[in-house]
């Protein structure tokens, strides 16, 4: 039960972020998104852990209609199914989540963490800069991005006290069309940890 519970809390994070471009505190600065350029998928390694226990996996997300995406996630080698949901700004619609996890907790984890991260608010509420760094956070979606001065993209994206610690990191950014991609994200939350490589892009 414990390894299902964190694989469905890995997979939270994942949905892609938006490439929206924003000018906090007078600079031009975007948010990673794995969509913008009319890609149809993204595919990510997911290696999950939770004290001793460690399992790998697969989080495929398919972009189906305009803010529509069908979210999966299997074992590695494809045999078995943990999770199957089509994502709306209206919530979820679930095909399949595995026994023993499909109660109302995980659900609504699932609504509000992928909700947040595939469809964020287009407002911005606030930036501060401090030692070298931009922080912007966004209305009616309390998530705050992390910038380093003279950096386009964020390396870090915190959620709010009430969701509890949440804390996600980008790496690796690599050119991508006319901007950049991260293909390495690290995701904590307490003693739950996923590290994530992208494995594919798809038009």
């Amino acid at each position: 039960m414990k390894k299902i519970l964190c694989l469905l809390t890995g997979i939270l994070m994942l949905g892609a972020c938006a490439s929206v471009s924003v000018r906090p505190c007078g600079e031009n600065l975007a948010r990673p998104y794995f969509f913008e350029q009319g890609e149809k998928l993204a595919a990510f390694r997911m290696i999950l852990s939770m004290g001793e226990q460690e399992i790998e996996g697969i989080l495929q997300i398919k972009k189906t209609a305009e803010e529509t995406y069908e979210v999966t996630m299997f074992s590695t080698a494809g045999a078995y199914r943990f999770l199957q949901a089509t994502l709306t700004r209206e919530g979820a619609n679930y095909n399949f989540l595995v026994p023993g996890a499909d109660h109302s907790a995980v659900r609504v984890k699932v609504e509000r963490f992928l909700g947040l991260l595939l469809f964020p608010s287009q407002t911005m509420g606030s930036c501060k800069t401090k030692s070298q760094r931009v922080r912007v956070n966004y209305k009616h979606a309390p998530m705050t991005y992390t910038y380093n001065i003279g950096k386009i993209y964020p390396d870090e994206l915190t959620g709010p006290k009430s969701f509890g610690h949440v804390h996600l990191r980008f790496e690796d950014y690599q050119p991508y069309e006319d901007g950049q991609l991260p293909h390495k994200l690290y995701y904590e939350d307490g003693r739950i940890r996923a590290d994530l490589v992208l494995l594919r892009i798809k038009k």
